[in-house]
């Protein structure tokens, strides 16, 4: 009897194997998805959003007269966007260090703007209107390398 039973042994064995290598490579499937998700999510942290804060600081303080002036595309492009008053934010945009100008061309993100280019860039800042009382300066990066202040401003 005990011989009859062992020749179904090998086949129960292969099918539960197979059921068990399947359930096995779904289980490494799942962990490794769980790790790997994990992963993603910690290797990009969301960071608070710094720039609002800061549109909202200058909008209450903002007076008549007052210019608030943007030295990169991106930080402009954010504070045009979150800047929910009516007043005109102007773009820094020096000239090239070969002279030539360093305002965007109608392409890319300069094809935004092109149509206001005298309204939004700013490429002097002794050229800024004597009825500005008042400058708000926003750098992202090295402010003093951003803006070369002129030597008549306090």
């Amino acid at each position: 009897y005990f011989f009859f039973s062992s020749l179904s042994i090998p086949p129960l064995l292969a099918a539960l194997l197979t059921r068990v290598k399947k359930a096995f490579c779904g289980f490494c499937f799942l962990v490794f998805t769980l790790l790997f998700g994990y992963g993603l999510y910690h290797n990009n942290p969301t960071r608070k959003d710094e720039f609002k804060p800061l549109v909202n600081y200058i909008n209450t303080r903002y007076q008549p007269n007052d210019a608030v002036i943007v030295s990169k595309m991106f930080d402009y492009l954010s504070y045009v966007y979150y800047n929910r008053r009516d007043y005109r934010t102007f773009l820094y945009t020096p000239p090239n260090a070969d002279g030539t100008s360093g305002r965007p061309n109608a392409y890319g993100f300069g094809s935004l703007f092109y149509a206001q280019a005298d309204q939004t860039y700013i490429d002097n800042l002794t050229t800024l209107s004597k009825r500005h009382h008042r400058v708000w300066l926003i750098s992202g990066g090295n402010f003093c390398r951003d803006y070369p202040l002129p030597p008549e401003w306090q």
